[in-house]
Protein backbone atom coordinates (compact mmCIF):
# COMPACT_ATOMS: atom_id res chain seq x y z
CA UNK A 1 0.00 0.00 0.00
CA UNK A 2 2.63 2.65 0.75
CA UNK A 3 4.50 2.08 -2.41
CA UNK A 4 1.22 2.34 -4.24
CA UNK A 5 1.12 6.10 -2.64
CA UNK A 6 4.75 6.87 -3.41
CA UNK A 7 3.79 5.85 -7.19
CA UNK A 8 0.90 7.88 -7.01
CA UNK A 9 3.23 11.03 -5.74
CA UNK A 10 5.61 10.26 -7.79
CA UNK A 11 2.67 12.11 -10.63
CA UNK A 12 3.91 15.40 -9.05
CA UNK A 13 7.05 17.72 -9.09
CA UNK A 14 8.91 16.48 -6.16
CA UNK A 15 11.19 19.33 -6.26
CA UNK A 16 7.81 22.05 -6.92
CA UNK A 17 6.15 20.27 -3.75
CA UNK A 18 8.99 20.64 -1.60
CA UNK A 19 9.89 23.96 -2.25
CA UNK A 20 5.89 24.85 -2.25
CA UNK A 21 6.00 23.53 1.21
CA UNK A 22 8.88 25.73 2.40
CA UNK A 23 7.21 28.80 0.73
CA UNK A 24 4.27 28.17 2.75
CA UNK A 25 6.00 27.72 6.17
CA UNK A 26 6.61 30.62 8.32
CA UNK A 27 7.63 31.26 11.73
CA UNK A 28 4.71 30.04 13.70
CA UNK A 29 3.88 26.89 11.29
CA UNK A 30 1.38 27.18 8.37
CA UNK A 31 -1.36 29.03 7.96
CA UNK A 32 -4.88 28.05 6.01
CA UNK A 33 -3.97 29.97 3.08
CA UNK A 34 -0.92 28.23 2.45
CA UNK A 35 -2.98 24.85 1.56
CA UNK A 36 -4.07 26.61 -1.62
CA UNK A 37 -0.52 26.59 -2.52
CA UNK A 38 -0.27 23.19 -1.77
CA UNK A 39 -3.22 22.19 -3.68
CA UNK A 40 -2.58 23.53 -6.84
CA UNK A 41 1.15 22.22 -6.73
CA UNK A 42 -0.33 18.82 -6.29
CA UNK A 43 -2.76 18.92 -9.29
CA UNK A 44 -0.27 20.73 -11.64
CA UNK A 45 0.68 17.58 -13.63
CA UNK A 46 -2.34 16.61 -14.33
CA UNK A 47 -4.02 19.74 -14.89
CA UNK A 48 -1.43 20.29 -17.75
CA UNK A 49 -3.17 16.88 -19.78
CA UNK A 50 -6.24 18.80 -19.77
CA UNK A 51 -6.92 20.66 -23.20
CA UNK A 52 -6.94 24.75 -23.10
CA UNK A 53 -10.53 25.27 -22.52
CA UNK A 54 -11.12 22.02 -20.05
CA UNK A 55 -7.77 23.47 -18.05
CA UNK A 56 -8.96 26.60 -17.54
CA UNK A 57 -12.65 25.14 -16.00
CA UNK A 58 -10.18 22.32 -14.39
CA UNK A 59 -8.30 25.46 -12.65
CA UNK A 60 -11.71 27.00 -11.42
CA UNK A 61 -12.82 24.21 -9.89
CA UNK A 62 -9.28 23.53 -8.43
CA UNK A 63 -9.92 26.65 -7.07
CA UNK A 64 -13.58 26.50 -5.87
CA UNK A 65 -12.37 22.96 -4.17
CA UNK A 66 -9.17 25.08 -2.86
CA UNK A 67 -11.88 27.93 -1.06
CA UNK A 68 -14.05 25.28 0.84
CA UNK A 69 -11.16 23.30 2.36
CA UNK A 70 -9.52 26.43 3.64
CA UNK A 71 -12.97 27.52 5.17
CA UNK A 72 -13.15 23.99 6.89
CA UNK A 73 -9.70 23.62 7.86
CA UNK A 74 -9.94 27.74 9.42
CA UNK A 75 -13.01 26.28 11.66
CA UNK A 76 -12.65 22.66 12.40
CA UNK A 77 -8.59 21.86 12.61
CA UNK A 78 -6.41 24.83 12.46
CA UNK A 79 -4.56 23.18 14.95
CA UNK A 80 -4.07 20.57 13.13
CA UNK A 81 -3.08 22.34 9.55
CA UNK A 82 0.97 21.46 9.80
CA UNK A 83 -0.29 18.16 8.91
CA UNK A 84 -0.70 19.20 5.39
CA UNK A 85 2.99 18.99 4.91
CA UNK A 86 2.86 15.21 5.33
CA UNK A 87 3.11 13.13 2.28
CA UNK A 88 -0.42 10.81 3.44
CA UNK A 89 -1.64 13.63 3.85
CA UNK A 90 -0.45 15.42 0.25
CA UNK A 91 -1.63 12.41 -1.39
CA UNK A 92 -5.04 12.08 -0.14
CA UNK A 93 -5.95 15.70 -0.98
CA UNK A 94 -4.81 15.09 -4.61
CA UNK A 95 -6.59 12.59 -5.04
CA UNK A 96 -9.83 14.22 -3.55
CA UNK A 97 -9.33 17.28 -5.45
CA UNK A 98 -8.98 15.58 -8.96
CA UNK A 99 -12.02 13.73 -7.63
CA UNK A 100 -13.77 17.14 -7.52
CA UNK A 101 -12.34 18.22 -10.81
CA UNK A 102 -13.96 15.65 -12.78
CA UNK A 103 -17.41 16.87 -12.60
CA UNK A 104 -17.80 20.07 -10.09
CA UNK A 105 -20.50 19.22 -8.18
CA UNK A 106 -20.99 20.81 -5.26
CA UNK A 107 -22.42 18.07 -3.35
CA UNK A 108 -19.46 16.15 -3.97
CA UNK A 109 -16.64 18.93 -3.18
CA UNK A 110 -18.20 19.52 0.13
CA UNK A 111 -18.30 15.73 0.96
CA UNK A 112 -14.66 14.84 0.16
CA UNK A 113 -13.67 18.35 1.57
CA UNK A 114 -15.51 16.88 4.63
CA UNK A 115 -13.98 13.81 4.27
CA UNK A 116 -10.58 15.52 4.41
CA UNK A 117 -11.19 16.81 8.01
CA UNK A 118 -11.69 13.43 9.15
CA UNK A 119 -8.39 12.57 7.52
CA UNK A 120 -6.78 14.95 9.14
CA UNK A 121 -8.60 14.31 12.57
CA UNK A 122 -7.23 10.46 12.26
CA UNK A 123 -4.12 8.95 13.39
CA UNK A 124 -1.96 7.38 10.57
CA UNK A 125 -1.27 3.40 10.41
CA UNK A 126 -5.06 2.90 11.75
CA UNK A 127 -8.18 0.99 10.29
CA UNK A 128 -9.85 4.33 10.28
CA UNK A 129 -7.34 6.40 8.37
CA UNK A 130 -7.30 3.06 5.70
CA UNK A 131 -11.18 3.29 5.58
CA UNK A 132 -10.97 7.43 4.66
CA UNK A 133 -8.69 6.72 2.48
CA UNK A 134 -10.44 4.33 0.58
CA UNK A 135 -14.04 6.16 0.68
CA UNK A 136 -11.94 9.84 -0.62
CA UNK A 137 -11.25 7.34 -3.62
CA UNK A 138 -14.66 5.58 -3.48
CA UNK A 139 -16.71 8.66 -3.35
CA UNK A 140 -16.58 10.31 -6.75
CA UNK A 141 -17.79 6.88 -8.51
CA UNK A 142 -21.33 6.90 -6.50
CA UNK A 143 -23.88 8.82 -8.52
CA UNK A 144 -26.65 10.66 -6.06
CA UNK A 145 -29.36 8.11 -6.15
CA UNK A 146 -26.64 5.15 -5.22
CA UNK A 147 -25.48 7.24 -2.66
CA UNK A 148 -29.12 7.87 -1.76
CA UNK A 149 -29.67 4.16 -1.35
CA UNK A 150 -26.30 3.41 0.31
CA UNK A 151 -27.12 6.01 3.38
CA UNK A 152 -30.66 4.68 3.43
CA UNK A 153 -29.64 0.97 4.32
CA UNK A 154 -27.92 2.04 6.86
CA UNK A 155 -30.00 4.48 8.48
CA UNK A 156 -32.78 1.50 8.83
CA UNK A 157 -29.99 -0.22 11.21
CA UNK A 158 -29.88 3.38 13.15
CA UNK A 159 -32.41 2.51 16.30
CA UNK A 160 -33.18 5.19 18.77
CA UNK A 161 -34.36 4.85 22.35
CA UNK A 162 -34.95 8.93 23.18
CA UNK A 163 -37.68 11.15 23.63
CA UNK A 164 -40.30 11.11 21.07
CA UNK A 165 -39.52 14.51 19.53
CA UNK A 166 -36.15 14.43 18.45
CA UNK A 167 -36.79 11.05 16.83
CA UNK A 168 -39.50 13.08 14.74
CA UNK A 169 -36.98 15.21 14.38
CA UNK A 170 -34.48 12.55 13.43
CA UNK A 171 -37.01 10.95 10.39
CA UNK A 172 -37.24 14.47 9.18
CA UNK A 173 -33.57 15.12 8.80
CA UNK A 174 -32.89 12.52 6.33
CA UNK A 175 -35.38 14.29 3.50
CA UNK A 176 -33.03 15.29 1.25
CA UNK A 177 -32.20 11.92 0.72
CA UNK A 178 -35.54 10.71 -0.17
CA UNK A 179 -35.72 13.24 -3.42
CA UNK A 180 -32.78 11.62 -4.69
CA UNK A 181 -34.78 7.80 -4.31
CA UNK A 182 -36.73 7.44 -7.57
CA UNK A 183 -35.95 5.24 -10.03
CA UNK A 184 -33.20 2.84 -7.90
CA UNK A 185 -33.45 -0.28 -9.55
CA UNK A 186 -31.06 -3.56 -10.04
CA UNK A 187 -28.32 -1.46 -11.87
CA UNK A 188 -27.66 0.38 -8.63
CA UNK A 189 -28.08 -2.08 -6.60
CA UNK A 190 -25.40 -4.19 -8.00
CA UNK A 191 -23.37 -1.69 -8.56
CA UNK A 192 -22.87 -0.88 -4.80
CA UNK A 193 -22.06 -4.50 -4.55
CA UNK A 194 -19.50 -4.36 -7.50
CA UNK A 195 -17.33 -1.65 -5.79
CA UNK A 196 -17.72 -3.29 -2.47
CA UNK A 197 -20.23 -0.78 -0.33
CA UNK A 198 -22.39 -3.40 0.91
CA UNK A 199 -22.27 -7.73 0.49
CA UNK A 200 -25.16 -9.93 0.46
CA UNK A 201 -26.60 -13.09 -1.01
CA UNK A 202 -30.06 -13.22 -2.47
CA UNK A 203 -31.01 -16.56 -1.21
CA UNK A 204 -30.89 -15.33 2.77
CA UNK A 205 -33.09 -11.89 3.67
CA UNK A 206 -31.65 -9.68 6.42
CA UNK A 207 -35.26 -7.35 6.47
CA UNK A 208 -38.41 -6.97 6.23
CA UNK A 209 -40.51 -4.13 4.94
CA UNK A 210 -39.38 -1.37 6.32
CA UNK A 211 -42.79 -0.19 7.74
CA UNK A 212 -42.57 -3.64 10.02
CA UNK A 213 -38.91 -3.17 11.45
CA UNK A 214 -39.80 0.18 12.17
CA UNK A 215 -43.19 -0.86 14.08
CA UNK A 216 -40.52 -3.14 16.05
CA UNK A 217 -37.33 -1.19 16.77
CA UNK A 218 -39.14 2.09 17.89
CA UNK A 219 -42.62 0.45 19.05
CA UNK A 220 -43.68 3.22 21.28
CA UNK A 221 -43.40 5.98 18.91
CA UNK A 222 -45.49 4.08 16.27
CA UNK A 223 -47.97 2.84 18.73
CA UNK A 224 -51.46 4.89 18.68
CA UNK A 225 -52.33 7.40 21.91
CA UNK A 226 -54.25 5.67 24.69
CA UNK A 227 -57.86 6.81 25.33
CA UNK A 228 -61.14 5.60 26.98
CA UNK A 229 -60.98 2.76 29.22
CA UNK A 230 -57.64 2.35 28.01
CA UNK A 231 -56.37 5.67 29.74
CA UNK A 232 -58.27 5.12 32.42
CA UNK A 233 -56.57 1.64 32.68
CA UNK A 234 -53.04 3.90 32.11
CA UNK A 235 -54.07 5.95 35.05
CA UNK A 236 -54.86 2.74 37.43
CA UNK A 237 -51.42 1.09 36.80
CA UNK A 238 -49.57 4.42 37.35
CA UNK A 239 -51.56 5.42 40.65
CA UNK A 240 -53.00 8.53 39.18
CA UNK A 241 -56.14 10.35 40.05
CA UNK A 242 -57.16 12.59 37.43
CA UNK A 243 -59.66 15.35 38.08
CA UNK A 244 -60.41 19.33 36.88
CA UNK A 245 -57.36 18.57 34.69
CA UNK A 246 -54.84 17.94 37.34
CA UNK A 247 -53.28 14.74 38.60
CA UNK A 248 -52.84 13.24 41.89
CA UNK A 249 -50.33 10.86 42.75
CA UNK A 250 -50.95 8.22 45.26
CA UNK A 251 -47.33 6.49 45.23
CA UNK A 252 -44.10 7.91 46.43
CA UNK A 253 -43.84 11.38 45.45
CA UNK A 254 -40.44 11.32 43.71
CA UNK A 255 -41.40 9.11 41.29
CA UNK A 256 -44.22 11.89 39.79
CA UNK A 257 -41.01 13.48 37.74
CA UNK A 258 -40.13 9.97 35.84
CA UNK A 259 -44.33 8.93 35.35
CA UNK A 260 -44.60 12.26 33.58
CA UNK A 261 -41.61 11.91 31.34
CA UNK A 262 -42.28 9.07 30.20
CA UNK A 263 -46.16 9.61 29.85
CA UNK A 264 -47.10 12.87 29.01
CA UNK A 265 -50.46 13.20 29.96
CA UNK A 266 -53.02 15.44 28.26
CA UNK A 267 -55.50 15.66 30.56
CA UNK A 268 -57.57 18.70 28.14
CA UNK A 269 -58.34 15.28 25.87
CA UNK A 270 -58.15 12.44 28.50
CA UNK A 271 -55.39 10.70 26.45
CA UNK A 272 -51.78 10.22 26.51
CA UNK A 273 -49.01 9.27 24.13
CA UNK A 274 -45.56 7.95 25.33
CA UNK A 275 -42.95 10.22 25.50
CA UNK A 276 -40.75 7.52 24.32
CA UNK A 277 -39.93 5.47 21.66
CA UNK A 278 -39.21 2.21 22.74
CA UNK A 279 -40.68 0.03 25.91
CA UNK A 280 -37.40 -1.89 26.08
CA UNK A 281 -35.76 0.71 27.86
CA UNK A 282 -37.48 1.05 29.97
CA UNK A 283 -35.87 -2.14 31.77
CA UNK A 284 -32.56 -0.51 31.73
CA UNK A 285 -33.46 3.13 33.53
CA UNK A 286 -31.72 3.55 36.85
CA UNK A 287 -34.95 3.73 39.20
CA UNK A 288 -36.13 1.16 41.51
CA UNK A 289 -37.63 -2.20 40.48
CA UNK A 290 -41.02 -0.88 41.55
CA UNK A 291 -41.61 1.87 39.85
CA UNK A 292 -39.86 0.16 36.80
CA UNK A 293 -42.32 -3.02 36.75
CA UNK A 294 -45.07 -0.49 36.49
CA UNK A 295 -43.58 1.89 33.86
CA UNK A 296 -43.02 -1.62 31.87
CA UNK A 297 -46.59 -2.55 32.60
CA UNK A 298 -48.23 0.78 31.42
CA UNK A 299 -45.83 0.80 28.18
CA UNK A 300 -47.64 -2.60 27.44
CA UNK A 301 -51.34 -1.27 26.85
CA UNK A 302 -50.19 0.71 23.24
CA UNK A 303 -51.72 -0.79 20.35
CA UNK A 304 -48.59 -0.60 17.62
CA UNK A 305 -49.60 0.86 14.12
CA UNK A 306 -50.28 -0.75 11.27
CA UNK A 307 -47.75 -1.56 8.07
CA UNK A 308 -50.60 0.91 6.41
CA UNK A 309 -50.54 3.27 9.19
CA UNK A 310 -46.51 3.52 9.38
CA UNK A 311 -46.27 4.50 5.56
CA UNK A 312 -49.34 7.27 6.23
CA UNK A 313 -47.26 8.83 8.95
CA UNK A 314 -44.27 8.58 6.72
CA UNK A 315 -46.01 10.24 3.68
CA UNK A 316 -47.27 12.89 6.06
CA UNK A 317 -43.54 13.76 6.74
CA UNK A 318 -42.52 13.98 3.66
CA UNK A 319 -44.26 12.47 0.22
CA UNK A 320 -41.56 11.19 -0.95
CA UNK A 321 -41.09 8.72 1.61
CA UNK A 322 -43.22 6.92 -0.99
CA UNK A 323 -40.54 5.94 -3.71
CA UNK A 324 -37.79 5.50 -0.30
CA UNK A 325 -40.01 2.75 0.68
CA UNK A 326 -40.24 0.98 -3.12
CA UNK A 327 -36.19 0.80 -2.98
CA UNK A 328 -35.54 0.13 1.12
CA UNK A 329 -37.99 -3.16 0.21
CA UNK A 330 -37.04 -4.22 -2.55
CA UNK A 331 -36.48 -8.25 -2.68
CA UNK A 332 -32.94 -7.65 -3.48
CA UNK A 333 -32.16 -4.76 -0.88
CA UNK A 334 -33.38 -6.41 1.82
CA UNK A 335 -30.71 -8.85 1.44
CA UNK A 336 -27.90 -6.27 1.59
CA UNK A 337 -25.83 -5.30 4.63
CA UNK A 338 -23.27 -2.11 4.26
CA UNK A 339 -19.84 -3.13 4.30
CA UNK A 340 -17.48 -1.39 6.46
CA UNK A 341 -16.78 1.28 3.98
CA UNK A 342 -19.53 1.32 3.06
CA UNK A 343 -21.14 1.97 6.62
CA UNK A 344 -18.44 4.82 6.56
CA UNK A 345 -19.74 6.69 3.46
CA UNK A 346 -22.95 6.17 5.15
CA UNK A 347 -21.95 7.78 8.31
CA UNK A 348 -20.68 10.93 6.77
CA UNK A 349 -23.84 11.32 4.95
CA UNK A 350 -26.02 10.99 7.55
CA UNK A 351 -23.78 13.24 10.19
CA UNK A 352 -24.15 15.43 7.74
CA UNK A 353 -28.17 15.39 7.38
CA UNK A 354 -29.12 14.64 10.74
CA UNK A 355 -26.64 17.43 12.38
CA UNK A 356 -25.31 14.42 14.71
CA UNK A 357 -22.55 12.85 15.15
CA UNK A 358 -23.11 9.10 14.08
CA UNK A 359 -19.80 6.83 14.07
CA UNK A 360 -19.46 3.64 12.51
CA UNK A 361 -19.33 2.91 16.25
CA UNK A 362 -23.30 3.06 16.48
CA UNK A 363 -22.63 -0.45 14.08
CA UNK A 364 -19.82 -1.61 15.49
CA UNK A 365 -20.54 -2.09 19.32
Amino acid sequence: MLENKGQHISDVNDSTVNQAQRDVNVYLGMQPADVIAIVNTLVASKLEQYSAQAKLTAEQRTKEFSDKLVSEITQKVLDKINRFEEPSIQYITRQATLGYIKSGEKRLGDDLVDLLIERVRSEEHTTTQNIIDQAVNLLPSLSKNVLALLSLIAFRNVTYSGPRIKYEELLRSVNPLLEDCNGIGSLEVEYLKQVGCVSGVPSITFHSNYEEELVKSENLFFSHPLVGDDYQQLLNILELKECNRKFTYLGNANDFPTLFAYFPFDPIHHSCQSGRCKWPELLQINIDERLKAKLDKASKLFKPFSSEEVRAYLYNLDSNWGQALIALNRQDVKTLVPTTIGYYIACRQLTKFTGEEISLNTFYK
